[in-house]
């Protein structure tokens, strides 16, 4: 009998080619052919050329019920993800969706300058008397105001055109202040006159911040404990920030630097005066293809949807703590167009969070942090807009339940693992793909009740060139299903 199940004891485990020598025979004990690493071995039928150990956990939706799903990536627990590896031949591009990078601890420093700065505006008195102006909400429609401190107990909206007219001086300050929150009504416009400058407008507020679509927005936001917002197609020259709050860019918004230099009395910090959108503790998102023409970041909390925006300068997110990850690199491995091993690194730092590759891959099944520190937030791998790959928060790999035998090559699989992690009925299958065909179910389905179950194979099973293997589990709403499969690929005879 073929002595499979000692392989996994007897190769390394990390995708290297240093083998021990592995015999196989019949079941009369007559010694069929010999792998082996070793120059005094012969080598009869072939020789082992590479070892694939695949160990992946990821997390299904609710939704996926009595949809086969690949055990592909525990970043995202909604998606239903279905071989997301295979792709339309083309060069692939490394985007950093998370902020990955926290030069020199920016992110900190930035959460600290916003603070100086909201105490300062915080501390200013009122020069302008809105209480004699009525009931709460205050509501600005088509009029002008000259420089002042505005400061109000409710509401403020915006549902005209508020023109701030700075009479011709560079200084000119205009601060608006609420307890409440600051709102404009859809269409509405901050129009900056006789020398007023986006550097020294203001809305300030303890609640929440937002314009409504098609805003034509002068200035910056600045939200204590609440988030801030944009509508679908708000033009904003100046900066969205939250102290302790969500920032929210909403679809085809375009946010540009603010003009001007600030009021002596206010200080903007080195550090904050470089981003469009910050916050101190909160989640940064994107809606759709907007524009930012600084940077975007985060002190604490995750980092979504600007794959799709353009961004001019970094996107940072820190730890909380302040941290510097610093300047690190990912390798993407996969097979080009005629099923031939392939792999091209990529390099992220301070100042790049997306990173252009040259070469073409047809298949990606692997990408890792390969130097540097381990990946804060997440990384995505992406053929164009499509998504091929992602490495989770803190996992420095992905996490692919999936391989396709190279070209030149025959795969042995010989073991299947798999386990789940709730009491309810979850079945892990492995599917395989023969080169021009269809997927179809193996043998070898293990049903699972949060338990694992690993099968070893005596007789691997044996899969072509170019045969794509997909591992699939059905079951339980966000069920966390850990599995691995191993394959030893062998040369061709020529």
């Amino acid at each position: 009998m073929a002595i499979w199940n000692k392989i996994e004891q007897l190769l390394n485990r990390n995708n290297t080619a240093q083998y021990e020598v592995i015999m196989l025979a019949d079941k009369d004990g007559n010694i069929l052919n010999t792998f082996g690493a070793a120059s005094n071995i012969p080598i009869a039928a072939g020789e082992v050329t590479g070892y694939t150990d695949v160990h992946k956990f990821g997390m299904v939706d609710g939704s996926a019920g009595n949809t086969w799903t690949t055990v592909w990536s525990a970043a995202d627990s909604t998606a239903t993800k279905l071989y997301p590896w295979e792709t339309t031949a083309g060069t692939l591009s490394v985007v950093s969706s998370s902020g990955e990078d926290e030069p020199s601890g920016q992110a900190s420093q930035a959460k600290a300058e916003l603070i100086i700065l909201y105490d300062q505006l915080k501390a200013l008195t009122a020069t302008g008397n809105e209480t004699d102006r009525g009931a709460d909400p205050l509501t600005y429609g088509s009029e002008t105001l000259g420089p002042g401190v505005y400061i109000k107990a409710g509401a403020i909206d915006v549902t005209g055109t508020l023109t701030l007219d700075a009479d011709n001086d560079p200084n000119a300050l205009f601060v608006f202040r609420t307890d409440g929150a600051f709102t404009t009504a859809a269409g509405a416009e901050v129009l900056l006159i006789n020398g007023a400058t986006s550097n020294n407008v203001y809305f300030v507020s303890e609640g929440a911040s937002s314009t409504a679509a098609n805003t034509i927005m002068r200035g910056s936001l600045l939200a204590n404990q609440a988030a801030v917002s944009t509508g679908a197609g708000t033009s904003l020259e100046g900066r969205m920030l939250a102290i302790n709050g969500a920032v929210t860019l909403g679809d085809t918004s375009i946010i540009t630097a603010p003009t001007g230099t600030i009021n002596s009395i206010l200080t903007l910090g080195n550090v904050l005066a470089l981003f469009n959108m910050f916050t101190g503790a909160g989640a940064l998102s994107n809606a759709g293809a907007s524009e930012i023409q600084l940077s975007i970041g985060t002190n604490l909390g995750a980092i979504t949807g600007f794959e799709t925006a353009t961004v001019g300068g970094s996107t940072i997110s820190g730890d909380g703590a302040g941290t510097n990850t610093g300047a690190y690199t990912i390798t993407v491995e996969g097979l080009d167009t005629t099923y031939n091993p392939v792999s091209e690194t990529f390099t992220l730092s301070g100042a790049t969070e997306t990173a252009e590759g040259v070469v073409v891959f047809h298949r990606v099944h692997r990408a890792k942090v390969s130097s540097g520190s381990t990946n804060v937030g997440t990384l995505g791998v992406f053929n164009g807009t499509a998504l091929v790959a992602e490495i989770a928060p803190e996992m420095g790999q992905t996490q692919m339940c999936v391989y396709t035998i190279p070209a030149g090559k025959t795969g042995y699989l010989t073991r299947l693992g798999a386990s789940s992690s709730k009491n309810i009925a979850t079945i892990v299958s492995l599917f395989q793909r023969p080169h021009s065909e269809a997927f179809q179910l193996t043998a070898s389905a293990m049903a699972l009740y949060q338990n694992s179950q690993t099968i070893d194979f005596d007789v691997p099973l044996t899969f072509a060139e170019k045969t794509d293997l997909d591992l699939r589990q059905i079951g339980a709403a966000n069920n966390v299903v850990a599995a691995d499969f191993n394959v030893i690929l062998v040369d061709n005879p020529v």
